[in-house]
């Protein structure tokens, strides 16, 4: 299943201040190619006095299982301390709001998928 979401954007247009509505058409390319993302990291914008941020940091990345060929691969893991290291693929600053409308559009998404693919 495909869901496009687009919204449309208004401005003001000056100097007359009388709102412009405009949709946004997506590349037709949007697809094409993938990049593979299996961590997430989210983070607050900064703070400003006693306010709540209103950007979110959204930073996906991939971390490719280890490849363990005998023991000694594996013990060399653990001695560095374990850890999967995440290779950035993205780093985006979006408003609060629209974080939400993200949140609740793939809520739908995901609610009209058939569980188990």
């Amino acid at each position: 299943m495909l869901t496009w979401h687009t919204r449309q954007v208004s401005t003001e247009q000056p100097p007359a201040g009388t709102p412009v509505a405009m949709n946004v058409k997506w590349d037709r390319h949007a697809l094409q190619p993938a990049t593979v993302a299996n961590q997430l990291l989210i983070v607050d914008g900064l703070r400003y006095g006693d306010n709540q941020s209103e950007q979110v940091y959204l930073v996906l990345g991939h971390a490719a299982p280890p490849l363990f060929v005998n023991s000694a691969d594996f013990a060399s893991f653990q001695n560095d301390g374990g850890a999967l290291p995440v290779e950035v693929k993205g780093t985006f600053v979006i408003e609060r709001g629209r974080a939400v409308e993200w949140w609740k559009a793939l809520g739908v998404h995901l609610g009209q998928m058939k569980e188990g693919g």
